[in-house]
C-alpha cells in the first residue's frame, strides 16, 4: 500500500488496540509458563507462542504444526472401501509386465488424475501404459465400448478408471466379457450397487466409512499411488525400479 503525502499515516498503522480494519483485538488469556515453555522449546517468539497457545496445540503436536510434513498428515489410503482389492490387483499387473489403460475424462481433475496415476506407472517400470481419454462429442462422459475396445485392442488386460466408472456398469459388464479387468478410482455420487469391477474406489460410496469424501478423483487417485508405492516398497527387491 502507498501511503500519499496527503494521507494520515497513522491511518495505515496497526496498534496494540486495533486491526488495519480497525476490529478490536481481543487476546486469549495464556498461561505465562506455557508460553515460556514453548518459546524456549521452539525457538520462537513470544508471540508466536501466545498464537500456539491460543490456538490450543497440543504439545506434543506443536513442531508437526510448524513444520508439516505430508506423511504426518496423509490418512491411511486403506481406509477407503476396495483399497486393498485396487492395489492388489494393480501388483499383479507390474509383476506380471501386463499392459495397464487409464481411462480418464475430459476435464481438468479426469486428466490430472489420469497423468497422477500413468507418472507413477512409469516410474515403477511399467512399459506398456496408455491413457484414453473420451472425446466430449462422440462419445461423451464415462466408461464407454469405443474407448474400452481401444485400450483392449492395444493389449490392455487391465484399465484404470479415474474420474468415472461409479456409474458404468454396462461398460463394466461388456469389459468383463472381453476379459478385460476393471479397478475404479472415481469420486462421484454412488448408486446403492456398484459396477462389477475387480474394485471399485469412490468415497461416495453407500458403505465407505473413510470420511474422505471431500476428495477429488486426483486426490482419489493419489491416495492409490500412495498405497502401490507402499506396498511396492515392502517388495522392493522384486521391484528394482523402485529399489
Amino acid at each position: 500500500m502507498i501511503v500519499g503525502p496527503d494521507d494520515n499515516k497513522d491511518d495505515f498503522l496497526v496498534n496494540e488496540d486495533s486491526s488495519l480494519n480497525k476490529f478490536r483485538w481481543r487476546l486469549f488469556k495464556s498461561d505465562e509458563r506455557e508460553v515460556a515453555t514453548i518459546t524456549q522449546k521452539f525457538d520462537l517468539s513470544d508471540i508466536i507462542a501466545k498464537i500456539i497457545c491460543a490456538r490450543r496445540v497440543p504439545f506434543d503436536n506443536i513442531e508437526n504444526y510448524l513444520n508439516p510434513q505430508i506423511k504426518n498428515l496423509l490418512p491411511s489410503p486403506f481406509v477407503l472401501k476396495d483399497m486393498d482389492k485396487a492395489v492388489k490387483r494393480i501388483v499383479k499387473a507390474i509383476k506380471q509386465n501386463e499392459t495397464i489403460g487409464i481411462f480418464g475424462d475430459y476435464d481438468v481433475d479426469g486428466a490430472t488424475a489420469s497423468s497422477i496415476i500413468y507418472k507413477f506407472l512409469r516410474d515403477v517400470g511399467v512399459k506398456n501404459v496408455y491413457i484414453h481419454i473420451p472425446d466430449r462429442q462422440s462419445e461423451g462422459y464415462g466408461l464407454n465400448s469405443v474407448g474400452l475396445k481401444e485400450l483392449r485392442d492395444k493389449g490392455a488386460t487391465l484399465v484404470i478408471s479415474v474420474d468415472c466408472g461409479i456409474t458404468g456398469f454396462d461398460a463394466v459388464d461388456m469389459a468383463n466379457q472381453m476379459d478385460l479387468d476393471i479397478v475404479i478410482a472415481d469420486h462421484h455420487e454412488a448408486e446403492v450397487g456398484v459396477p462389477d469391477a475387480v474394485a471399485v474406489i469412490d468415497p461416495k460410496r453407500v458403505d465407505d466409512d473413510s470420511g474422505l469424501n471431500y476428495l477429488a478423483a486426483c486426490g482419489v487417485v493419489f491416495l492409490l499411488d500412495v498405497a502401490l508405492n507402499k506396498t511396492l516398497r515392502d517388495t522392493a527387491l522384486r521391484f528394482p525400479a523402485i529399489s
